[in-house]
């Protein structure tokens, strides 16, 4: 399924009018024409097909006039169920645990009932599928662009999630990157009525799968269970997958489960040949025989140009560095070409007790969780975006993100801190950073994680915190699994096994490893890094933006149109250096360049008066 359009109000005049424009808008944004279009009373509804292949359309029953379409990627685990069926539950206000039951991927499902004017949009559980809302001239409009939404309402840049985009590289909370533009909250159905909001309701809790909670403590035997089932069930929707392959644990675990289903599948890695992730995939392809593919950028497709980079933003909403994305959107072209389906390894780090270690020694206390050591740690390890933007706010940013990991977490009273953990790294973490790659990736081909299905997700959670500190858990898996997998060495020279007395002379790269994760901390804290989303590597090699021609024009304070959310000085120091050809961190140009070429794709759109 591709991206979704709806406009659902009281007056069937107006909401067609508003219809009209909004569609205009939408394909002047992203350059795509409606596949499917539906128009009845009060509601207009059209859906978009992918870059590459295309999915279900808007399904309706002819005796209710109840219709019902998808945008992302959803799975039944039965198989039995359809977008009709799923259409009715919603827009028939069926108890929401018969709607949701089987349900997982990343999708949002739109249902209504035009007799009536009732219109029900339902969010996966992680919320990862990004979906935004705005009221225009009492009417409801929905998309999964929230570009569009800001060109209909001629809306401005957001100054707190331009902040955060800077300081942090995602937008959080409800925010979008515009105002009056919101993001639809996760595990939730919305619930409209002749285009006035109705209710909220959440159907997916945590809360419920954490250990201390959950009716089964998970284990490793419920774990690679779990993902041989969810893999089965994206591999009979999507027969030609290509596997993401690097040097850590997730991905390996993912190919481990194919391996031990008798599945030998197609395997990738991005990078130059040096890169450790690469030695690591290559090898370990090497070894087991695998059909497997190493793409060099610049060597097996092209170095983004200045337009991928204005497509990256397109694709993200600008709410993602588009030096990073620019790069990933043109891989996963090239390879949708040949497979239909990029099958990774997100969210794995779930059973990894990731985000854990300022948690430490008092792991499982019930008390005492530090939302704003947690949020400097995560969010603000340092304080450029507060030098960038000085004068334009009344607190810093590790104030701001103390109250976004509050607000979190406000629901886990009594809970370990570990879930406070889990639930900042799911809620924050997986939903605003992976979630828009992979929405943006979701408007190019399919995309899924055997690690974001329900039962894979409560088998990682509900498993006793010494079960996964450490990466234990991810460790074991991948023995149980496959030993001759877990044997072969990862990105850091040291096997996928568990550190045991007897493999333990085979760890000794994890002792440098450690070393230099503790410089790093001890260089955050003293402000000398820009925060990045949990230091992940990223899946391409950098290249300099700078040779693009257009940029140099862009490297003036004065040609901004996104000047007023930057104190001047610092800005044309980072600028004058750039222009030097001095070092200048990725992270931050390319943030400030995303927000300029958001700000610039808003303004020259067609339909849209300057």
């Amino acid at each position: 399924m591709g991206q979704i359009l709806v406009v659902s109000g009281n007056e069937p005049a107006a909401v067609v009018g508003l219809y009209n424009r909004s569609l205009k808008l939408f394909q002047n944004l992203h350059g795509i024409r409606p596949s499917q279009e539906h128009r009845e009373g009060g509601m207009a509804v059209a859906r978009f097909p992918r870059h590459h292949g295309d999915g279900t359309g808007i399904a309706q029953d002819a005796g209710t006039g109840i219709w019902g379409t998808a945008a992302g990627v959803w799975f039944h685990r039965d198989g039995t169920r359809g977008p009709l069926l799923d259409a009715q539950l919603l827009a028939g206000g069926a108890a929401l645990d018969r709607a949701a039951a089987g349900l997982d991927g990343y999708f949002a499902l739109a249902a209504g009932r035009p007799s009536t004017g009732d219109l029900a949009v339902m969010t996966d559980r992680g919320g990862a599928l990004h979906v935004y809302w705005a009221t225009v001239k009492g009417s409801t409009v929905i998309s999964t662009s929230a570009l569009a939404l800001a060109a209909l309402q001629e809306a401005e840049l957001d100054p707190v999630a331009a902040r955060e985009l800077l300081g942090a590289g995602s937008v959080f909370e409800e925010r979008s990157l515009f105002k009056g533009v919101e993001k639809l909250e996760a595990g939730m159905v919305y619930r409209f009525r002749k285009g006035e909001p109705v209710s909220r309701t959440r159907w997916f809790e945590i809360e419920g799968l954490f250990y201390d909670r959950a009716a089964r403590r998970g284990d490793v035997p419920q774990l690679a269970e779990a993902l041989r089932e969810a893999l089965r069930t994206v591999l009979a929707t999507f027969p030609r997958p290509l596997f993401d392959l690097t040097g850590g644990y997730d991905t390996r675990n993912v190919l481990g489960t194919a391996l031990r289903m008798g599945i030998r599948p197609s395997t990738l890695v991005v990078g130059p040949p040096d890169h450790a992730d690469v030695v690591a995939a290559n090898r370990l392809a090497g070894e087991l025989g695998l059909d497997h593919r190493h793409y060099v950028p610049g060597r097996d497709y092209p170095l983004p140009s200045f337009t991928d980079l204005e497509r990256a933003v397109e694709l993200s909403d600008g709410e993602y560095n588009a030096l990073d994305y620019a790069p990933v959107a043109a891989l996963q072209a090239h390879t949708a070409r040949e497979f239909d389906v990029s099958v990774n390894g997100s969210y794995g780090e779930l059973c990894r007790g990731y985000w854990w270690d300022p948690l430490l020694p008092r792991l499982s206390a019930r008390d005492g969780f530090d939302s704003r050591t947690f949020a400097c740690r995560r969010f603000a390890a340092d304080g450029w975006a507060d030098r960038m933007t000085r004068g334009r706010f009344a607190d810093t940013l590790e104030d701001h993100f103390d109250g976004v990991v509050a607000r979190t977490n406000r629901r886990l009273a009594g809970l370990p801190r570990t879930a406070y953990a889990d639930n900042a790294y799911f809620s924050l973490r997986m939903q605003r950073w992976g979630g828009r790659i992979a929405s943006a990736t979701l408007r190019i081909r399919p995309c899924a994680s055997p690690f974001f299905f329900l039962d894979t997700m409560a088998a990682a959670l509900s498993a006793p915190p010494m079960r996964r500190l450490g990466g234990r858990m991810a460790q074991c898996l991948v023995e149980y699994l496959s030993p001759r997998l877990a044997a072969l060495p990862m990105a850091g020279g040291y096997p996928a096994l568990p550190l045991r007395l007897g493999t333990l002379h085979r760890f000794a790269p994890l002792g440098l490893e450690l070393l230099d994760r503790a410089r790093g901390r001890l260089l955050r804290q003293a402000g000398r890094r820009l925060a990045t989303q949990a230091g992940m590597p990223k899946p391409v090699p950098e290249w300099d933006v700078r040779s693009l021609a257009e940029i140099p024009d862009l490297l003036r304070p004065e040609s901004l149109l996104t000047r007023d959310l930057y104190d001047e000085a610092p800005l044309r120091s980072l600028f004058e250096t750039a222009r030097d050809g001095k070092p200048v961190p990725s992270e931050s140009l390319g943030r400030i360049l995303t927000l300029e070429l958001t700000a610039r794709r808003l303004r020259h759109v067609p339909g849209v008066p300057v």
